[in-house]
């Protein structure tokens, strides 16, 4: 698991309407987005952990939704 810190990107209002809107049809991607927005600089394992989940399906599925947001810049790294 990822424990590489990220955080959102922030941008204009139109864009983050565009994010959300591309999110419905990647629902993990979504969930995880929506996660970092609420809870500010988290990591996949974060994210994983305050939903509960323990299956090694899901969990996967998590840290490749961080790191897709990650390459199409709507979250980066956070500088430790």
């Amino acid at each position: 698991m990822n424990t590489t810190k990220y955080e959102v990107v922030e941008q204009d209002e139109d864009a983050r309407e565009d994010i959300l809107a591309s999110l419905v049809d990647n629902p993990t991607q979504g969930i995880a987005y929506m996660c970092l927005k609420s809870s500010g600089p988290m990591s996949p394992a974060d994210i994983i952990q305050s939903l509960a989940l323990s299956d090694s399906w899901f969990t996967s599925r998590f840290d490749n939704a961080v790191k897709e947001l990650a390459v199409r810049g709507l979250i980066q790294e956070v500088a430790e």
